[in-house]
């Protein structure tokens, strides 16, 4: 189970920064959104005064969105599936620790064994639920944050949100790849447990 959890870490982590990296890298969409709304503003008083409205500079301007937009569709789509394999990863640990705490409990009960190893594999599991916790409540912070920058939404100061979308996505990276690393000791650490309880149970069975 740990080289899955890592191996899917490793996916996950590589989503993010590769999405981080197409982020900074990116055009200023909601500086070139407002400018082509400004320009179609005076497209349109050009054309209510009966003049005819500067068809190059529109042209120009709606190239230069068309190109941001693709490229923020690309940031928005893999910040999805960013997000999405993140919050599956987080939940593979969780699982994983409600599956073998149950387990554990059974076999030492079944086999009569020493009730300490059922408490230190739930204190793995407590341990390890805090940082899976954060990593899914980072991810989604992120996802939020990332949405409200998007002038797509017609919202009122996307530009606003940039800056904390950048920091937040900056930091939260980091803090999601230490909440993996400390989940996937937490794996480690209980499966010396499970390994233990198993030698335990071949004694019992010779």
């Amino acid at each position: 189970m740990y080289r899955i959890f890592g191996s899917l870490s490793l996916f996950a982590m590589g989503l993010l920064i590769i999405n981080l990296v197409i982020g900074l890298v990116g055009p200023d969409y909601n500086a070139l959104s407002a400018q082509y709304r400004e320009q179609l503003r005076i497209d349109r008083d050009a054309i209510s005064a009966g003049e005819a409205p500067p068809d190059e500079a529109y042209a120009a301007m709606r190239e230069q969105v068309l190109s941001a937009q693709a490229h923020v569709r690309l940031h928005m789509l893999l910040g999805i599936l960013a997000t999405i394999v993140t919050v599956l990863v987080q939940s593979v640990g969780v699982t994983y620790f409600i599956g073998t705490g149950r387990w554990c409990k059974e076999v030492v009960e079944t086999y009569a064994l020493d009730e300490e190893w059922v408490r230190r594999s739930n204190q793995v599991k407590r341990r390890s639920f805090p940082w899976a916790m954060l990593g899914v409540g980072t991810a989604l912070a992120i996802a939020a944050l990332g949405a409200a920058s998007d002038p797509g939404t017609l919202g009122e100061n996307t530009a606003g949100w940039v800056e904390p979308h950048f920091w937040t996505a900056f930091g939260g990276t980091l803090v999601i790849v230490i909440c993996l690393r400390f989940q996937a000791k937490a794996i480690a650490r209980n499966q010396q447990v499970i390994d233990a309880i198993l030698a335990e149970v071949r004694a019992v069975r010779a």
